[in-house]
């Protein structure tokens, strides 16, 4: 299951969509309480919650009192995504005696230049310094979450694939995630995918691969080259298994679809009652006939993520 808390971020990273000139999201913050509500609804039918998908979490001014609401999931596995930057001594100290299981943080060169080509007004030394200190304090305490990597690959930054499991092992990460980037109209970089060079991407993502048997580090890679349409429809499973729940509450089939017509709201509505909505319902009968619409189709072909496994949101398929 995927979720947003806030809707703002403090970057302007060139492959994502605040980057374009204009763009406004309407403003939101979950509460602390209505986060309990998410909590509640979720315990016992959801196997995952990421809190943070496509917005900046560690901005959102109650951070800590969401926190606290996470053990109200039972045994559901909990993550977010950051960017790192707004992260100090005493915020990783707050995650690390909370009851978050991963901390997934995005980083797009294993180098302060490279990566300041993609994460604009980014402090490469900074981030990779509290992430030192998280790494050291949850081994101190014997308690905190599971460091994981996020790297987009690019035609920018692709060289540097191999040595970013290097800088994992510099802050003791238990995970590199490795994505192609997705196509974003207006976006400056997110056109220069690694899938027009597939001899070139397959050669780095396989030394890659080896670098980190070497190592024991695990790693999720994509393919190298572009897969066939038919794979493609037939790999996303996301409509089926689970929804996204907007920092407002709204709900939309996926991340990526959050400009489609909601198919509830998580603050009134039942999970059951979301699941079996027009909308999603809707999104499941174009993926069955392959008549998806362009928004998946385009991230469908871009991320060619084959081999990144992640375990299913819900444990009933739904079919409508």
């Amino acid at each position: 299951m995927r979720m947003d808390i806030t809707n703002k971020c403090n970057l302007r990273c060139n492959t994502c969509y605040f980057s374009i000139n204009g763009f406004r999201a309407r403003g939101a913050f979950m509460s602390p309480d209505q986060f309990g509500v998410v909590c509640e609804k979720l315990a016992g039918r959801a196997h995952r919650l990421g809190f943070s998908c496509a917005f900046e979490p560690l901005i959102h001014p109650q951070f800590n009192e969401i926190l606290k609401h996470l053990p109200l999931l039972g045994e559901c596995q909990t993550a977010i995504n950051t960017n790192g930057l707004l992260l100090n001594k005493t915020l990783v100290r707050n995650i690390c005696e909370s009851e978050l299981q991963w901390l997934s943080v995005s980083l797009d060169g294993a180098t302060q230049d490279t990566n300041a080509l993609v994460r604009n007004n980014s402090c490469f030394t900074k981030i990779i310094e509290r992430m030192q200190e998280l790494d050291g304090l949850r081994k101190a305490m014997n308690h905190g979450p599971k460091i994981q990597v996020s790297f987009t690959l690019l035609q920018d930054n692709m060289a540097e694939l191999p040595n970013m499991v290097d800088l994992c092992l510099s802050f003791g990460a238990d995970r590199l995630i490795v994505r192609h980037v997705i196509s974003i109209a207006g976006c400056p970089m997110s056109q220069r995918s690694c899938l027009h060079f597939p001899e070139r991407t397959t050669a780095l993502i396989e030394e890659a691969r080896k670098r980190a048997a070497d190592v024991g580090l695990d790693i999720w890679l994509p393919v190298g080259a572009p897969r066939t349409e038919e794979e493609l429809v037939m790999d996303c499973k996301d409509p089926f298994e689970s929804f996204y729940i907007y920092s407002d509450g709204e709900c939309y089939p996926c991340t990526f679809l959050a400009d489609a017509e909601s198919c509830g709201n998580i603050q009134r509505d039942s999970v059951d009652g979301i699941l079996h909505a027009k909308s999603i319902s809707m999104v499941r009968k174009r993926f069955r006939s392959g008549n998806i619409s362009k928004t998946c189709m385009t991230c469908l072909r871009d991320m060619q993520n084959v081999g990144i496994k992640e375990k299913r949101h819900f444990t009933v398929r739904f079919e409508d």
